[in-house]
């Protein structure tokens, strides 16, 4: 604070007629009473009908008056006040009430003198003004200061000039020295006046000569429009036969590309049938090995007298469907698929299919007939067992009592129509039966606490799969009927509860089995559904059924992860706001899902990431304050491994952080605090999702880490314009696009590389080295690039300060548009940088017209949501990239499927020559423990 300002500011409080006096001394020291009492009594001096209250005897009634007196000042009198200098009360504040006394001082004087201003002229004399005018008055305003320091400086000093001026004039002065000396200025000035004609003479030619330019630029300009429209309007004769063969050529490309692609496909296809081919030949030399083994090592069991075999002693019957019989000797039979061949008893066998009449039965020298081993050890032996049980007949079974037993054993087996009359009839048990039935024949192991003494066999493989989802619908339905009546739900009595849970444990077995059936997982799952409301009341149930349902959210099939996901979403909600242990183990239970399925990020393992990435948001909404604390401890987690890495870079710590799975887990916390981004919900959480990828962006700068920066750029987009945050992404895609290494080169010099040999950028987080020296990888990530930065400049080309804060980005397009020369990328920054200064120039158009300063919140924010609802140049292109990315992607997508579809079918005929159908369980038709009928 300078002398010559307190000076002033006391002479003008003075001039004022401010009642207390003022002293220079009076601001050395810090006096806030007087700093309150001068800047209220200027307030009130501008404006009378201003009503401030005037309340410092405390700390919190000081900040809030000069707060108000600021307020005031700044919308009434447009002048913006330091609140910390007036606060201080010394000579600093002395600058900021000096503006407000200067400006009254002024009032002041203009109203003594009656001057009237007719501001709507005065307003349009500004508008008028050229540049010349404005570097004129800053001129003069930068001047202002030292004209008034001198001006100052010359009136104290005509006090010590007021004595020797007065003697001057005082002492008696010869006329002719006042005649010399008028005519010394009168040439003077007539000299001066005589140079200024000659500069206004020369002025003159010069605006002659300058318009005479102008005529011939104009000339010019109309000639070369004319020839402009000329050669517009006339045709070139080769452009019909360029066309012609232009259409040629690409109906040719794409019957190569077409046929190029089905070769490597059938190739592929070829390459894994040889391998399954391979790996079935090497399965069966194994079983036919330890096969041989067992064969070996039992009959040097039976000739060394160690085992004597009787009924049902053959190890190898549920191997090779074959049962061996008691002969006269009761020597075990050698298994029918040893001997592969079957002998009918012949009338030489005695009554019980032994040896002969007459002939030895005992020991192992007897001859006999019969086949199996009865030729190798010498007992007559009987090798039919026809039925299909699991015990063997005995060796004198005669053919009436096979027949018979075999009519029983098939009359015991389930069929189509007692499972239809058990579904119609609404016999929940029998259903229950059927059903438990059928898992155990497929194999998989039913806890059940009674289990039933023996397990029927279904007439028909299909049986199998209808029975279960059958049982299980019937079942569902029926539950309404199973529970006690009231508002509290119970089960009538304990069977009704263990036969619940039967049907319980038997879905969860056949969902949790691996090679299960996706359709019939998704009919168990869809029929489970109904059973959320009632499973908690059986214990331990809960947890099992959430660990199956939990597994199939992340199943190939779109069917079976939506019938999945609908339980888990069930028993969210029932555990909503009960801080249980369940939805805990929902939260946490389908984010690590997504952790594990995301290991590998394809075209392939797209659909079941954003399916469970998606199921995490919704999941996540049930209950926003558990919500809160599992988010902020993942995403607390991803901090330390990145804030690990940042501080020591070793292989560990960078590949923790350098993967699909920490990249996507990301992504998805992203993709949850954006939807959700309301402060009362998870909108704290935005900072620290963007700070980890901002870090995440800083760690690996690589030029060969750019394919990573991309999906980081794309999720902060996507959190940008969901909840309307500001994030200076534009800074790590200028640093992408202004890189050395993607530089593009000329076709002449740049390095061959096929397109289909370079990976895509959208599955890839880092390029191979041989391929980031290609313009066909620099080409593609300028493109992504690109399109990344248009959508950033499209969801804040509505906001009042877009003109300012993107012209950064402007001038680097318009350095990048002069240096790049491959004409699919200079075009398109061309286009960016046209929809970039029509949305400047919308902005400041509509800003001319507002009525309102930047200090009204609520006007700017209808200033942006009106111009966000009409949207803009930008936001037109945007939304028009955006729909050819998609369709060009869902055309990826279709002829993936049709890919698919076309493999699906080899192996439906594959299976077909095997007798086996597609999908299903393994060994579902057949049942290993079975002969052959």
């Amino acid at each position: 604070m300078s002398f010559r300002e307190l000076r002033t500011f006391t002479e003008t409080m003075r001039w004022l007629g401010y009642e207390r006096p003022i002293s220079v001394e009076s601001f050395r020291t810090p006096n806030i009473e007087l700093v309150a009492e001068v800047v209220h009594w200027l307030v009130r001096r501008y404006d009378p009908s201003c009503d401030i209250p005037f309340e410092i005897e405390h700390e919190g009634e000081r900040i809030a008056f000069f707060r108000a007196v600021c307020e005031t000042v700044l919308h009434k009198a447009r002048v913006k006040l330091n609140m910390k200098k007036l606060y201080q009360a010394d000579g600093y504040a002395v600058q900021e009430l000096l503006k407000l006394a200067l400006l009254i001082k002024q009032g002041t004087i203009i109203a003594g003198e009656e001057h009237t201003t007719d501001y709507a002229s005065l307003h349009a004399q500004i508008a008028s003004r050229g540049h010349q005018d404005a570097r004129t008055v800053r001129e003069l305003c930068g001047s202002l200061t030292s004209d008034g320091s001198a001006l100052f400086h010359l009136v104290e000093s005509e006090m010590k000039a007021r004595g020797p001026r007065e003697r001057i004039l005082t002492r008696a002065t010869e006329i002719s020295d006042f005649e010399r000396r008028l005519r010394d200025l009168v040439s003077s000035v007539s000299q001066e006046v005589e140079s200024t004609n000659q500069q206004v003479q020369s002025l003159s030619a010069d605006e002659q000569s300058l318009e005479q330019k102008i005529e011939n630029k104009k000339a010019q300009l109309d000639r070369a429009q004319k020839r402009l429209k000329g050669l517009m309007a006339v045709r070139p004769a080769f452009m019909d036969e360029y066309e012609k063969f232009e259409a040629e050529l690409h109906q040719q490309f794409v019957v190569y590309l077409e046929q190029y692609r089905n070769l490597e496909y059938l190739e592929s296809l070829l390459a894994k049938f040889n391998k399954v081919e391979d790996e079935m030949l090497k399965e069966q030399e194994t079983k036919l090995r330890i096969m041989r083994e067992k064969l070996r090592k039992e009959e040097l069991k039976v000739l060394r007298g160690e085992t004597v075999p009787d009924d049902g002693s053959n190890v190898f019957a549920a191997d090779f469907g074959g049962g061996g019989g008691r002969g006269g000797g009761e020597v075990a039979q050698r298994p029918r698929a040893a001997s592969g061949r079957v002998r009918p008893p012949t009338s030489e066998a005695g009554p019980r299919g032994g040896a002969p009449a007459g002939s030895s039965s005992g020991g192992f020298g007897g001859g006999g007939g019969g086949g199996g081993m009865g030729g190798m050890y010498g007992g007559g032996m009987s090798s039919d067992d026809d039925d299909d049980d699991d015990d063997d007949d005995e060796g004198g079974a005669n053919a009436g009592e096979s027949a018979r037993m075999k009519e029983e054993r098939t009359a015991h087996r389930v069929t189509r129509a007692e499972i239809d009359e058990a579904i119609k009839g609404k016999k929940v048990v029998d259903a229950v039966n059927l059903m438990s039935s059928a898992v155990r024949q497929l194999g998989i192991k039913v806890h059940e606490s009674r289990t039933p003494a023996s397990t029927r066999k279904f007439d028909q493989p299909d049986l199998i799969k209808y029975a279960i989802a059958q049982a299980a619908k019937l079942t569902a339905a029926q539950l309404p009927n199973l529970m006690a009546p009231g508002k509290t739900p119970t089960f009538r009595d304990n069977n009704c509860r263990a036969l619940v849970k039967r049907v319980v444990n038997a879905s969860v077995a056949v969902m949790t089995e691996s090679s299960a059936d996706g359709n019939l997982c998704a009919q168990i799952a869809q029929c489970m559904a109904s059973f959320v409301r009632v499973i908690h009341l059986i214990r331990g149930v809960t947890k099992v059924v959430l660990r199956a349902v939990l597994n199939l959210c992340t199943h190939a099939e779109e069917t079976t992860r939506l019938a999945a996901y609908m339980v888990v979403l069930g028993i969210a909600k029932r555990a909503a706001g009960t801080r249980s242990q369940y939805q805990s183990a929902v939260f946490k239970g389908i984010f690590l899902s997504l952790v594990r399925t995301s290991h590998k990020y394809t075209i392939h393992t797209l659909p079941v990431i954003g399916f469970l990435m998606t199921s995490v948001v919704n999941l996540y909404a049930t209950d926003m304050e558990a919500a809160y604390q599992h988010a902020y401890v993942y995403i607390r987690q991803l901090a330390v491994h990145l804030r690990a890495a940042l501080q020591e870079q070793s292989q560990h710590n960078v590949r923790a952080v350098f993967n699909w799975q920490f990249l996507n887990a990301l992504r998805c916390w992203g993709l949850l605090v954006s939807t959700y981004h309301e402060p009362n919900q998870l909108g704290p959480l935005i900072h620290p999702v963007v700070q980890i990828a901002t870090g995440l962006l800083d760690l690996f700068s690589s030029p060969r880490m750019f394919p990573m920066h991309l999906h980081v750029i794309e999720m902060l987009n996507h959190i940008s314009s969901r909840s309307g945050v500001y994030i200076p992404v534009s800074t790590y895609l200028m640093r992408i696009l202004s890189a050395p290494t993607s530089a593009l080169e000329s076709a002449a010099t740049a390095a061959a590389a096929k397109a289909a040999d370079l990976d895509d950028l959208q599955f890839s987080m880092r390029v191979k080295k041989a391929h980031a020296r290609t313009n066909a990888y620099k080409i593609e990530m300028w493109r992504e690039a690109l399109f990344l930065l248009t959508e950033h400049l499209a969801s804040h080309s509505h906001t009042i300060g877009f003109p300012e804060a993107f012209w950064a980005v402007g001038s680097t397009l318009s350095r990048l548009k002069r240096e790049v020369k491959v004409p699919k990328v200079h075009s398109q920054i061309s286009t960016i940088l046209t929809h970039v200064n029509a949305t400047i120039a919308q902005t400041k158009a509509r800003r001319d017209n507002a009525n309102f300063g930047p200090c009204d919140v609520e006007s700017v924010k209808i200033f942006e949501d009106e111009g966000k609802s009409k949207g803009g140049p930008l936001v037109t292109y945007y939304n028009a990239q955006r729909q050819q990315r998609v369709a060009a992607f869902a055309a990826k997508q279709k002829s993936l499927n049709e890919r698919k579809t076309l493999e699906g079918a080899v192996e439906d005929a594959k299976g077909r020559q095997n007798g086996n159908g597609r999908g299903g369980f393994k060994g579902a038709g057949r049942n290993p423990k079975r002969g052959r009928d």
